[in-house]
């Protein structure tokens, strides 16, 4: 399961989630990249449920993909 979700992240460029830890809390997080395509880090964005867009073409997951690349572009 765990490579399959890593894979899904890859594909997509972020993961969401929506109560997993915490009731009413929900959460966009991407991925930062070395060069040599090892994840080096994470950024998320935690909200609440119902007020943090979490869909594919919102505002904070575009934004946060777009700082996430540059992050990534930035890496040796």
């Amino acid at each position: 399961m765990y490579q399959g979700a890593c894979a899904l992240v890859r594909q997509r460029g972020y993961a969401t989630t929506e109560e997993s830890l915490l009731p009413g809390i929900a959460t966009v997080g991407c991925p930062v990249f070395h060069q040599g395509g090892d994840i080096a880090a994470t950024v998320t964005v935690v909200g609440i449920l119902g007020h943090l867009d979490t869909s594919p073409s919102s505002t904070v997951v575009t934004l946060l993909k777009d700082t996430c690349a540059a992050l990534s572009s930035a890496l040796p």
